[in-house]
């Protein structure tokens, strides 16, 4: 519908979900390199973030650019000092989610078991 919803976004936004097709013979589940037993559910939460733009108008090279956005060791210095409240507060949000999931797998199965 017109003038309804974001105009730019992408699914980053709010989630990502990625399945496994765990009958393919050429790849070990991820559930199961981690020690899950075959048959079990599993789910892995991975703390990232959605598609990020990136302006700059003055680098004119490949090494220009990579100077200006940071190295791995300057974003990880900006996650533990500016930015260190942001990604504590995310990083309780997903251990809530992942325990409420856990919650909810539990009750369903129990009420599946009745």
């Amino acid at each position: 519908m017109p003038g309804r919803g974001a105009t730019l976004g992408g699914p980053g936004k709010y989630t990502f979900c990625f399945a496994e097709d765990e009958t393919d013979p050429t790849w070990e589940p991820l559930a199961h390199a981690r020690g899950i037993a075959p048959g079990r559910s599993a789910v892995t939460l991975f703390q990232g973030d959605g598609i990020q733009g990136f302006i700059d108008q003055r680098s004119r090279t490949p090494e220009e650019i990579t100077r200006s956005f940071g190295s791995p060791a300057e974003i990880g210095r900006l996650f533990l000092t500016d930015h260190l409240l942001a990604f504590e507060i995310t990083s309780i949000v997903l251990l809530v989610a992942a325990v409420g999931g856990v919650v909810l797998g539990m009750k369903s199965s129990a009420e599946d078991d009745a």
